[in-house]
Formats: C-alpha cells, structure tokens, sequence
C-alpha cells in the first residue's frame, strides 16, 4: 500500500469517527496529502474539491455501487443467507451506472415532476405548523419560571420533535403509506442505513436485521401496489406503477427498490440538513439576524447552511481500473472516499470557506452530489430546508441553543444525537 505522511492524533480520531468538528482536520489532510491512502479505514480520502467533484461523477474509473463489497465482507455462509438483501439493494437506482441508470432516473422523473413538488408547498408548511404547535403545547406543560416570574421558558429537542418526523411524516405521506402503517417504517430505514454505512462492528447482525427490514417493508409495498393498480390514487406510489415510456415499464423489483431507496433517503439527509443548519444559525447569531431581516434570503442561506455543514459527509466509490490522480497510483478494486463535507470547505473554491456567509451565491457546494448520481430528491429537500427553518424562526423568534456543544452520534457523518433548544412564552 502507499506510504503516506503520518498525521497528528486527529487521524485515529477521524478514523474511529469521533470528530466532533472535522473541518480542521480535512484543511491538515487537504494542505499535507489530499490524495491520502488510511490503511485503518482500508481507503483513499480525498479532500481537494475538484477530487471529489471528479470522483462523484460518473466515469469508468469509479462506480457507486458498494453493495457488493459490503456483502463480501461478510462470513461465507453470512453472504449465502444475505442474498436477497444483495439483490435488493443492487437494484436501487444509485447503484446503477449508464445505460440502465438512465433509464430507470428517466421513468422515475416522470413520476417525480416539478409539479408535483411544487404541489408539496402547501403540506409541508402544514406539517411544520403542526410539529411546532404539538411541541410548544406539550413542553408549555413543564414550562420552567424565570427569575421574573412573567414568562415561561420552554424546552423541545428539534430533532425529536420536528426535523425528525417532518420528512418522515411528508416522504410517507407522498408514496401513499396509510398514518397508521408510519410506525414501522422508522425501524426498517433505520436498519438497512445502518448496514449500508458498513461501519465494522457487529456487521453480520447488522446484515441480518436489514435484511429482515427489507423483507418486511418489501412484502407491506407489494400490498399497497396491488391496490394502487386496481384504484389508482393521487399520490407516488401510483404515479410510479403507472409511470411508462414508449412500452417501458418499471418491474416489480426497480418499483420495490424505488420505494425503499426513496424512503430511506428521503428524511436522513433532510433531518440533518434542518438540524445542522439551525445549529449553525444559533451559532451565528449575525447570520441569522440578518435572514430575520430579509426573509429572501432563505434561499441562498440554505443553500450555504447546505455547503457549511453537509449533512452527508463522504461519498464512498469504488475503483473499476488502475488509474492515477495527483501522484497517486489508485488500484482496481480500492475504496475512494469522496469527502463532500472537505471539498465544500476548499478555499480553492470557496472565499472564506470556515465563514458562514448567508449571502454567499458563488456557491456550487456538493452537499446534494453531482453529475448523474445528483440527489433526485434535492428539490423537495431544499423546499423542505427553507419552510421548516424559516418557520420554526420567525415563530420562536428567541429562540437559543439549551448546550454550548450539542453532542453527536459516533460516525463520520456525525449526525446530532439531540438538539435541544429553548424559547420564552
């Protein structure tokens, strides 16, 4: 393997995924060896913007599809029982590379058009709305005296409470999914993400409770698609078993593993987006004053809270041929890990790249990916991104982080485990 520089002790930190800010360490990483092989992680890191803006696009070189090198990790007989769970995940549309991803992006645009989105606006305004009200009305319950005894100090965690269940609540809503069937679907996300992270630890019991989530959430969806046939309704589960061009339909397998994919990455990267960003608004206080000012802004500030804090932080890859970037000889086979949230911070590219900056527009940040693998839900995610954090700050205009440091689950991801904010009455 390459010999590379050895790093301070952030390295094995990074690696363990214990960072709680990593941005230091990715300008370390960046400025020393920006092509870096991390023999503990068994990949290449990189952390330059135009590397990652090459790697996450399509080209021979590297392909997105890592089910395959998940399952072969696993014991022989573990990889014989995980089948099913392998062929499912193999037919999601990101696994797939030209021409067979064209086709399947093409049938399922139809189905998720722009008009449908915008159709959206509406619900997902109601939806926060709500979450604010349930979480105002319950926690004014336990509601805390000031030393002045003439208001009340309230307290919600936003994660729990609202960043959590809106995109749950809109993403089951959209694909038709009755509110009483939601419960399960939490579990089934949360189980075959995990897997999918491919973090070492317990991979096998991991393996083996994805796959049972796939089972249980594929059998639910064939249900729903038989009655989706027999009487259509005005949501995406019909748009999708209707959805045709020129004699091309979607199979039964693309319409289960477009579900699935459609549910689980429809509310991760939104929850994070949401939480993120309002932590660094609280953060910034002069940042959010001034979105408090010019309530336009919301666009452009998303799409820096997007850049500044990306709530998915890598892009994993994998090598289909020899081939050099930099001076560094990448072998087929290899794992390459994209680093959105380095190149979204590479000075190369971005003016002042630690500074949260709401009025940035020089702002082509990778947070949703790029080239044909770009986020198809990225749309939504964004109306979703300026309704939710705009309301939930014009509504709790005094709104304040409850801990300097919210803590963060273990990852490189690094997810809020909780955000707990509080507001006056």
């Amino acid at each position: 393997m390459p010999e590379n520089k050895e790093l301070p002790h952030q390295y094995n930190v990074f690696c363990e995924g214990r960072l709680t800010n990593p941005y230091p360490f990715y300008h370390k990483l960046r400025a020393d060896d920006p092509v870096h092989w991390c023999e503990k992680l068994n990949t290449w890191i990189l952390t330059r913007y135009s590397d990652v803006n090459f790697a996450i696009q399509h080209n021979p070189k590297l392909t997105e599809e890592r089910v395959n090198p998940l399952v072969d990790r696993l014991p022989h007989s573990a990889r014989v029982e995980m089948q099913p769970l392998r062929e499912h995940l193999l037919a999601w549309m990101q696994h797939y590379e030209p021409p067979h991803h064209t086709r399947l992006r093409s049938l399922v645009s139809k189905a998720f058009t722009s008009r449908m989105l915008e159709a959206q606006r509406v619900r997902i305004q109601e939806i926060v709305d709500d979450l604010i009200n349930s979480a105002s009305t319950r926690q004014a319950e336990n509601c805390i005296d000031t030393d002045n005894h003439d208001r009340h100090l309230n307290r919600i965690d936003v994660i729990r409470d609202f960043a959590y269940p809106l995109p749950v609540i809109l993403i089951t809503e959209m694909l038709g999914v009755p509110e009483m069937d939601r419960g399960p679907f939490q579990q089934w996300t949360i189980d075959i993400t995990r897997f999918l992270a491919g973090l070492p630890n317990n991979l096998v019991e991991v393996a083996e409770r994805a796959q049972c989530s796939v089972l249980e959430l594929n059998a639910y969806l064939r249900e729903i698609f038989i009655q989706r046939r027999k009487h259509p309704e005005d949501d995406l589960i019909s748009a999708l078993v209707s959805v045709e061009e020129e004699g091309n339909k979607l199979s039964e397998v693309e319409l289960l593993a477009m579900c699935v994919f459609l549910l689980v990455a429809g509310h991760h990267t939104t929850t994070g987006m949401i939480s993120n960003g309002l932590l660094a608004l609280l953060s910034n206080r002069d940042q959010l004053s001034k979105l408090m000012h010019d309530p336009q802004l919301i666009v452009t500030a998303v799409e820096e809270l997007l850049r500044y804090d990306s709530p998915i932080q890598f892009l994993s890859r994998y090598a289909t041929q020899d081939f050099h970037l930099g001076h560094k000889k990448i072998l087929k086979g290899q794992k390459v890990w994209a680093m959105l949230g380095a190149a979204n911070r590479d000075p190369q590219q971005f003016d002042n790249p630690d500074q949260l900056n709401i009025t940035r527009t020089k702002n082509r940040h990778l947070a949703f990916g790029f080239g044909i693998h770009f986020c198809l839900g990225a749309p939504l995610a964004r109306m979703e991104g300026q309704i939710a954090l705009y309301t939930l700050l014009s509504r709790l205009p005094d709104l304040r982080l409850a801990a300097i440091t919210p803590e963060r689950t273990k990852g490189i991801n690094r997810p809020l485990k909780s955000l707990d904010v509080e507001f006056s009455t």
